[in-house]
């Protein structure tokens, strides 16, 4: 098993006794502190750098508590895409734009323009 990488400055809470039932938990992140973290971190083939929010140990110090760690997961060489990002989608069918006749005006004098001195 690979060594766990835990993210700096980042933690997660349990929702507190009076929270809506919809309300899981909060992560809280000290700025600063993720940001020099996050900057040191490659990112995945796919641009992202992944978090996994794990349980803690049923023997550790908070056997009920939550942790984030980092998830080095890299895809075999040959699953990779070939470009990075979402994929492209084709180009859509273009269509011929009718041809608006063209109109012959005739030019403007010089007393048409209200701004000509």
């Amino acid at each position: 098993m690979a060594e766990r990488i835990f993210p700096k400055g980042m933690s997660f809470s349990r929702p507190h006794q009076n929270a809506p039932d919809f309300v899981v938990g909060s992560v809280g992140i000290r700025k600063g502190e993720f940001m020099m973290w996050l900057q040191d971190i490659p990112e995945n083939d796919r641009g992202y750098v992944n978090l996994t929010l794990m349980r803690n140990s049923p023997t550790g110090n908070s056997p009920d508590g939550f942790h984030f760690t980092l998830d080095t997961y890299q895809r075999p060489q040959q699953q990779r895409p070939q470009q990075q990002g979402y994929p492209q989608q084709p180009p859509p069918q273009q269509q011929a734009v009718p041809q608006q006749p063209q109109q012959n005006y005739p030019p403007t004098a010089a007393y048409d323009d209200p701004f000509a001195r």
